[in-house]
């Protein structure tokens, strides 16, 4: 079994950070033109995903 995730005591302020870094990402990524920057789009939605995933882990008390 690999371990990927660490159990970790809760912080709460980084993933509220992480939460608001998500928001600003695709406030940011839907101001865009989806024909000249759709990477740009769909890297800034990813990110905002990962950032939402690893708030959600945090509050939890873990960390990948």
């Amino acid at each position: 079994m690999e371990k990927k995730v660490i159990k970790v005591s809760c912080d709460l302020e980084r993933a509220k950070s992480l939460i608001l870094d998500s928001e600003e990402r695709i406030t940011d990524a839907n101001l865009l033109d989806v024909n000249k920057f759709s990477k740009i789009i769909f890297e800034n939605y990813y990110d905002a995903l990962r950032d939402l995933c690893e708030a959600i882990l945090l509050s939890e008390g873990y960390k990948s």
